[in-house]
C-alpha cells in the first residue's frame, strides 16, 4: 500500500465513504506486497470503526506518516474521490454520489461539491442520458483536480 492510498482511504474512512469492512479488505489485498499492512489485515471483516482507525494509525507508524488532521480531511477525501472517478475506480454516478454526500456532510467543501448535486438531480430527473453524465462528471471531477494543484 502505497502512502498515496493510505492517505486516501483514511481520508475517505474518516467522512463515511468507505465501510471498516472495505479497509480491511483492501489491506488484505495489499498484505501480499506490503507486510506493513498486516495491523489492517488481521483485522476481522467485523471489526469496529476505532480498531480500523487504530490499525490504520499503526500502520502510518510504520512508514512515518503523518495523517491528515480532521480540518483536512474532507478536502483531501473530496480529491481522492475525484481522482477515483478521473481513474475509472469507481463509476460516475457513484462517485458523484459520494462526494454530494461529503458536500452535504462537511460544510468546507460543500462548495466545490455542488455541482455534483445538480449533475445527478439533472440525471435522476431523467435529464441526462448515461453517458452525458459521466461526461459532467469526469469533466468537474478533472477541474476539481487541476484547481487543487494551482
Amino acid at each position: 500500500m502505497i502512502t498515496n492510498e493510505l492517505i486516501d482511504i483514511y481520508t475517505l474512512r474518516q467522512v463515511g465513504e468507505v465501510s471498516e469492512r472495505e479497509v480491511v479488505e483492501c489491506g488484505e489485498l495489499r498484505l501480499t506486497n506490503d507486510d506493513r499492512v498486516l495491523p489492517i489485515a488481521r483485522l476481522p471483516k467485523t471489526a469496529l470503526k476505532h480498531d480500523v482507525d487504530s490499525a490504520i494509525k499503526e500502520f502510518a507508524g510504520t512508514m512515518s506518516l503523518a495523517l491528515p488532521g480532521s480540518a483536512e480531511v474532507a478536502l483531501i477525501a473530496v480529491f481522492a474521490r475525484c481522482q477515483q472517478i478521473r481513474d475509472g475506480a469507481i463509476s460516475p454516478v457513484a462517485g458523484a454520489r459520494s462526494l454530494a454526500a461529503i458536500g452535504r456532510r462537511f460544510a468546507e467543501v460543500r462548495e466545490p461539491v455542488a455541482v455534483f448535486l445538480g449533475i445527478l438531480d439533472d440525471y435522476d430527473e431523467g435529464l441526462l442520458s448515461d453517458g452525458d453524465m459521466g461526461t459532467h462528471v469526469v469533466n468537474h471531477a478533472d477541474l476539481i483536480l487541476a484547481r487543487s494543484s494551482q
